[in-house]
């Protein structure tokens, strides 16, 4: 498990007035955190999901994203937010299960209000590509229903498969069983099973 920094253990939220209007705005200055993660070899798909999410390419650490941070900038009629998404890499999805439901992984899991998948959706679920994608979905569910409390988490679980494929039904079921949802994500159109996911912001309260 990379190292993440825990946030204070008091939310804190701020006021500020509407630029265009009379409106009050809430300013969430300690957000739960989003936790985005991929394969190894799926890096490239993570980059590219979270510049188009946030609109800038997250920055490494060293030389990987592993333990990198990168914020998403959320502005509603209500309330501000600069959102901290926590990236890490998988090389062995059951050791990262294991270590993000250890002991020392507790005071993450609290903070967390977002997890999400990025992985490249293989022609055949049952290559040996596929197989490897479904057994990191699994172990990242475990994480989820053993941390976190399952469909019983306020947070959101998206698993984001990057692909061209028809047929994702394999796919939809194995993100259900693990406690999250299914997307899709098509790079070349923007039409079919494809949706923006949404995300909603909630303070720490940890």
């Amino acid at each position: 498990m990379s190292q993440f920094n825990a946030p204070p253990s008091s939310p804190s939220v701020g006021v500020c007035s509407g630029k265009d209007s009379d409106i009050t705005k809430m300013e969430v200055t300690n957000p739960r955190r989003i936790l985005a993660v991929s394969s190894d070899d799926s890096v490239q798909h993570l980059a590219r999901v979270l510049k188009d999410l946030t609109g800038t390419t997250p920055e490494q650490t060293s030389t990987s994203l592993a333990g990198a941070s990168h914020n998403l900038s959320l502005k509603t009629a209500y309330y501000t937010a600069e959102v901290p998404i926590w990236l890490d890499l998988i090389s062995s999805p059951s050791e990262w299960s294991a270590s993000f439901l250890s002991a020392e992984a507790k005071e993450v899991l609290e903070v967390l209000g977002g997890v999400m998948i990025v992985f490249a959706l293989p022609v055949n679920a049952t290559s040996d590509e596929g197989k490897a994608s479904q057994e990191l979905i699994k172990q990242i569910g475990k994480v989820v229903k053993e941390g976190l409390g399952g469909w019983e988490w306020d947070g959101v679980g998206l698993c984001l498969g990057v692909g061209e494929i028809d047929d994702v039904d394999i796919w939809e079921d194995c993100c259900a069983e693990s406690g999250l949802e299914f997307v899709q994500r098509h790079w070349k159109q923007t039409t079919g099973r494809t949706h923006q996911p949404t995300i909603s912001v909630q303070t720490s309260t940890t």
